[in-house]
């Protein structure tokens, strides 16, 4: 493991944001690629600053050494490179079914709201307030009664990822046993 050093408007949210679907190996992969672009742009700073004759012969001084650092545009851009491991292994990211195809179901939509989408997009407040987030929601249903189709939308208005997960049959303890393991 190595040193980072970050520039001052390194945002982590706007990372997280930037990243769903990432696990800890396309995260490590964003920092290399992130010091990667950074040091192409700093070497193209400093082939601009000097001689072209001279830029690969002069040594480097203490203040471009100061100043060497991966700045936030080197992570939103390599975060545009990576394609994280979840959606290559067939997991979906953030699904494009809105509230607008889902139609209707207006009291079932503040619900989601209130109760999944802005504890989302708001965390900082509810963190704050040391508000407890529910564990989950379970929908049931027979089939094509539209239980994937709202929560892809909730998914969606949340900017949340979407894994699709079928269970069919079974024991109640083992519904049970798989949201214990979530």
């Amino acid at each position: 493991m190595y040193s980072v050093r970050l520039e001052g408007n390194f945002d982590l949210i706007k990372i997280a944001k930037l990243t769903p679907g990432f696990v800890g190996a396309d995260l490590q992969s964003l920092v290399d690629k992130a010091g990667t672009l950074a040091m192409k742009r700093i070497l193209y700073e400093r082939q601009y600053r000097l001689n072209l004759g001279d830029f690969w012969t002069q040594p480097w001084d203490e203040t471009e050494l100061e100043s060497l650092s991966i700045t936030m545009a080197n992570y939103e851009e390599a975060a545009k490179l990576i394609q994280p491991s979840l959606r290559r292994e067939g997991f979906t990211s953030i699904p494009n079914v809105t509230w607008n195809d889902v139609g209707g179901l207006s009291f079932i939509k503040n619900v989601f709201n209130e109760c999944i989408v802005q504890r989302i997009k708001i965390h900082e407040i509810h963190e704050k307030m040391r508000l407890k987030f529910q564990a989950g929601v379970l929908l049931f249903g027979p089939p094509g009664c539209g239980k994937t189709l709202i929560a892809k939308a909730v998914a969606n208005e949340a900017g949340a990822n979407f894994i699709h997960i079928k269970y069919r049959g079974g024991k109640e303890t083992n519904v049970l046993l798989f949201g214990t393991s979530m």
